[in-house]
């Protein structure tokens, strides 16, 4: 008997029983769809994230304090800081200059005075509280507060994703503007939950600046504060400073310049400096020391994530192969039974001249048969499945403030998956085959 002749058979008792077969391929499918989705899905946080993460942004930017280097600590993420040192414009430049470093972003910074109350956008559900002074449905409402001393924190945004900066809601300000993203300090003196952050967004509050040299004559007044009225366009989580109030440099140097009496540009808080790799990040963190300075980076945690995210693969890897051994238990069960309610099938051909290898062939095709459309399905299944958790995964990144990250899927996963399956299914089938071969056609004719 030829494989063909066995194909041939195996497809009309396939048909004989359409249920039976139908539930024996919706294992294969569910298995190995499950196996493909959880195989893209790690290889794209090995291939995609880890690589990106290697190759520059926020969690591989160093934060430079003003601060000489703790000689003692210098090798931690996170060392203490030595005694005061200015950052200046030269250490800035010699920073840039350093080998390894891909860009280099000075964070300006400002004590200012914030002065709520805070005007809240309309239909904010803050609205209905008891410290509120004025509302009306139309242009939301002023809530009575308190100015505390804080710094607002003066940077370029256009690299706001090479900043250790990550957004909670809303969006970065823009250039040239009087807005604003507060932190989450500004939160907590408000007395509003994170959960809420998104109610700030068209908010404004007041920004003060006493000058400390005395106050000014400015036509018929004279003035010793400056205001300014700055919205809310996000929310933040920061490490670039201390101070509640992310803004561009202009609004920075403006308090400052206000405060000491002519300055126009307000002094370095911190240096954030990017690698060019991952694996330059050491040895740029030595220059930086050299040059004077205390640094502060993330490469231990992201050893710790590669670390945690090879187990994440080989657990995640493992809950497939077991989905696809289930499978395989259903394969051969269904085979068994089918090697039971066709002994007398068996028999006949045993006595008209099929040999055990024919018989075998037959039961091995319907198995590969069932594993190979099975796999089939359920690759193209899997394929879809990571694709919308790739889209989702993406969304929340760029919610985020991140780079997205695309789906990577080797074109050799879908053909493994495939073949796999119709070779699962060949092991599977093999003892049910096996036994249907050596089955003797006097003990398969009886009834």
């Amino acid at each position: 008997m030829k494989w063909a002749d066995a194909l041939t058979l195996a497809a009309r008792e396939l048909r004989r029983r359409p249920a039976r077969c139908a539930l024996t391929i919706a294992a294969v499918l569910l298995a190995a769809a499950l196996l493909v989705a959880l195989l893209a899905v790690v290889t794209t946080a090995r291939t995609r994230v880890l690589d990106q993460i290697s190759k520059g942004g926020a969690l591989s930017a160093i934060t430079v304090e003003p601060a000489e280097p703790n000689l003692a600590q210098e090798t931690l993420d996170d060392p203490t800081p030595g005694a005061p040192h200015a950052l200046t414009t030269q250490a800035v430049d010699a920073m840039r200059r350093l080998p390894g470093v891909s860009s280099v972003d000075a964070v300006e910074a400002a004590p200012v005075d914030v002065l709520p109350p805070y005007r809240l956008p309309p239909g904010s559900s803050l609205c209905s509280s008891a410290a509120v002074r004025s509302s009306s449905s139309t242009s939301g409402c002023s809530v009575v507060g308190t100015a505390y001393q804080s710094r607002i924190i003066g940077a370029d945004l256009t690299s706001f994703s090479s900043l250790p900066i990550t957004l909670l809601a809303g969006a970065a300000p823009v250039a040239g503007t009087a807005e604003v993203d507060v932190g989450e300090g500004y939160l907590q003196h408000i007395g509003l939950p994170e959960s809420k952050a998104s109610e700030l967004l068209g908010a404004y509050l007041e920004l003060g600046t006493e000058n400390l040299l005395g106050p000014f004559s400015t036509g018929d007044s004279v003035e010793a504060w400056r205001w300014v009225r700055a919205e809310i366009v996000g929310v933040v989580d920061q490490q670039v400073g201390t101070g509640d109030i992310v803004a561009w440099p202009g609004l920075a140097d403006a308090a400052w310049s206000w405060e000491s009496g002519g300055s126009t540009t307000a002094p370095y808080a911190a240096v954030v400096v990017v690698a060019d790799q991952l694996s330059d990040v050491p040895a740029v963190r030595e220059g930086i020391a050299a040059v004077g300075y205390n640094s502060s980076a993330s490469e231990g945690l992201i050893v710790s994530v590669s670390r945690y995210i090879h187990v994440v693969e080989i657990v995640l890897s493992g809950i497939g192969f077991v989905a696809l051994v289930i499978a395989a238990l259903g394969i051969a069960n269904a085979l068994f039974a089918s090697v039971r309610e066709r002994r007398y099938e068996i028999g006949v051909m045993k006595a008209i001249g099929a040999h055990d290898s024919d018989v075998m062939r037959i039961f091995l095709a319907e198995a590969a048969a069932i594993g190979l459309v099975g796999g089939l399905l359920g690759t193209s299944a899997g394929v879809a499945i990571a694709l919308i958790i790739g889209s989702q995964a993406s969304s929340y990144l760029v919610s985020q403030g991140l780079a997205p990250v695309s789906l990577s899927i080797p074109w050799l996963l879908p053909l493994v998956g495939a073949a796999g399956s119709a070779l699962v299914a060949l092991g599977a089938g093999l003892p049910a085959a096996v036994r249907a071969a050596h089955l003797p056609a006097r003990e398969a004719v009886a009834r």
